[in-house]
C-alpha cells in the first residue's frame, strides 16, 4: 500500500501533459488521464475479443453437446441391446443396435451386439466378418474363436478349424474357452489328430483340464485303431490314459474288449481302481464278459472283492444283487436289492425283485407292489450339471449344451461329482 501511495503522490506532483495532434485535431490531457484511457481501451478490446471468440465457438459447442448426448444415448442403447440378448428379445436387439452403431466406435461390446444382430438376421457372412474383427480385441477373442470354430464345424472346413487352433495358440487363449466347440468339430468329422497335436503342443503339467481332454482324445484314437484291427496300438494308447488315473466308462469298456486274451491280473487291478475313482454299472459287464476261466459263482466272489469301498452307494448293492440273481443266489440277491432301494429307490432294483419273485415264491402281492413302485422311477439317472438335461448313461459330451465332463449320477449325492466346471458351457448369451 505504501508503494502505491508513493506512486500516486508522484503522479500528482509530476502530472505532466500529453499533446496529441492528428489530422488537424489537437488533444491535450494529463498523463494519468491518458493512461486511464489506454487501460479502458485495452480492457474493452479484451472483452470484445473474448465475446467474439465465444460466439465463434458456440456452433462447435452445440455440435459437441449434441454428439455427447447421442453418444450417451448410444451407450444406453448398447446396454439395453446386450441385456435384451440374454432374454432373446430380438426386436430390442435390432432397434438398439441400429442406434448404437451410428455414434459408437468399434469396441468389443459393440461388436458383440453386432454379432447378436447378424445372428438374428441369419447373415453368416456378416457373422464371419464380425468374428474376424472381434479377434483384434483381447476381451472378445474367445467369443470370436468359438464362433469361427462353429462356422468351420457347420461347413466341415478343416482349414478354418486348423487356423483357429493356431490363432488360439498364438494369442495364448486358454483351452477351456474353446475346447467344447473344438471337440464338437472332432466328433462330427471324426478327425482327432489336429486337436490332439494342438493339445500336446500347448500342454502344461499339472493342469487338470489338459489331462481330462487328452484322455478323451486318446480314447478316440485308440478306438479308431481298434476298429481298424490294430489292437496292439489301441491297447498301448488306452493304457496311457489309466496311467494318469483317469478312468472313463468307454475307456474301461474298450480295455475290457482288448484284454480278453490277456492275463486276468491286470484287468482285476484296473477294475479295482475304476470302482474307486468312478463307480459305474458297466463294471458288472466287464466281469461277466471276461474271466472266462471262472464260473458264475466265482465271478460273484470276484465282484464282491472288486467292489471294495463306497459302502453307502446304492449302485454297489444293485450290482451285487444283479449278479447274485444271475447266479440264482436268491436270498442274498433280494437283501442286496432291498439295501439298494433303501439307499436310493431305483427302477432297476424293483424290476429285478419282480423277476426273482416270479422265479421263486411267485407272491403276486409283492410282484404287484414292486411293479407299481417301479413306475414311480425312471432310468434317466445321469444329469448334466450345465443344462440339467438327463439321460440313461454317462457320456463325456452333452449334445444338448455342448459341454464336456458335466454328467453326474443323481443317486451319487454322497460322492464328488465326476465333472469339470471349466468344461461346462454355461453361456446364456448366444455367440454362434
Amino acid at each position: 500500500m505504501a508503494s502505491v501511495s508513493t506512486i500516486a503522490m508522484w503522479f500528482s506532483e509530476n502530472s505532466g501533459s500529453i499533446q496529441i495532434m492528428w489530422l488537424g485535431w489537437e488533444v491535450d490531457t494529463s498523463l494519468s488521464i491518458f493512461l486511464l484511457i489506454v487501460f479502458i481501451l485495452i480492457f474493452t478490446v479484451l472483452i470484445l475479443s473474448i465475446f467474439f471468440y465465444k460466439l465463434f465457438l458456440l456452433p462447435f459447442k452445440i455440435k459437441k453437446s449434441f454428439k455427447k448426448y447421442n453418444v450417451k444415448k448410444a451407450n444406453y442403447a448398447l446396454e439395453e441391446g446386450l441385456l435384451a440378448s440374454i432374454y432373446n428379445e430380438n426386436s430390442k436387439i435390432i432397434k438398439n443396435y441400429k442406434i448404437s452403431k451410428k455414434y459408437l466406435k468399434q469396441t468389443p461390446l459393440l461388436l458383440l451386439l453386432r454379432l447378436q444382430y447378424n445372428l438374428i438376421k441369419s447373415n453368416e457372412a456378416e457373422c464371419f466378418n464380425t468374428y474376424k474383427k472381434m479377434l483384434n480385441f483381447q476381451a472378445s477373442r474367445p467369443i470370436a474363436l468359438n464362433g469361427l470354430i462353429s462356422i468351420a464345424n457347420k461347413n466341415n472346413d478343416q482349414e478354418l478349424y486348423s487356423n483357429m487352433l493356431y490363432t488360439a495358440r498364438s494369442f495364448k487363449v486358454p483351452l477351456d474357452y474353446y475346447i467344447n466347440n473344438a471337440f464338437s468339430f472332432c466328433l462330427k468329422n471324426n478327425n482327432w489328430q489336429v486337436l490332439s497335436n494342438h493339445i500336446s503342443t500347448d500342454r502344461k503339467k499339472n493342469q487338470k483340464k489338459f489331462k481330462y481332454v487328452n484322455t478323451i482324445l486318446k480314447y478316440f484314437k485308440a478306438k479308431e485303431y481298434y476298429e481298424k484291427g490294430n489292437s496292439e496300438k489301441a491297447m498301448s494308447i488306452i493304457q496311457q490314459t489309466f496311467a494318469e488315473k483317469v478312468f472313463l466308462p468307454p475307456s474301461v469298456e474298450l480295455y475290457s474288449r482288448l484284454h480278453k486274451d490277456a492275463t486276468n491280473r491286470n484287468l482285476k487291478k484296473l477294475l479295482r481302481h475304476y470302482w474307486r475313482y468312478f463307480p459305474h454299472h458297466n463294471i458288472l459287464d466287464c466281469v461277466l464278459d471276461n474271466f472266462k476261466n471262472l464260473s458264475l459263482l466265482k465271478k460273484v466272489k470276484l465282484l464282491i472283492e472288486l467292489l471294495d469301498g463306497h459302502d453307502t452307494l446304492y449302485l454297489k448293492y444293485l450290482l451285487l444283487g444283479e449278479i447274485k440273481a444271475k447266479a440264482k443266489i436268491w436270498g442274498d440277491s433280494k437283501k442286496d436289492l432291498l439295501k439298494s432301494i433303501e439307499i436310493f429307490p431305483n427302477k432297476k432294483a424293483y424290476l429285478l425283485l419282480v423277476n426273482i419273485e416270479e422265479q421263486t415264491t411267485c407272491n403276486k402281492d409283492k410282484i404287484k407292489s414292486w411293479l407299481s413302485l417301479s413306475q414311480n422311477y425312471n432310468d434317466l439317472l445321469w444329469k448334466c450339471s450345465s443344462c440339467f438335461s438327463v439321460q440313461k448313461d454317462w457320456s463325456m459330451y452333452c449334445d444338448n449344451c455342448n459341454s464336456l465332463y458335466t454328467f453326474y449320477h443323481i443317486g451319487f449325492d454322497n460322492l464328488p461329482k465326476n465333472t469339470s466346471d471349466f468344461l461346462a458351457n454355461n453361456n446364456s448369451l448366444k455367440i454362434a
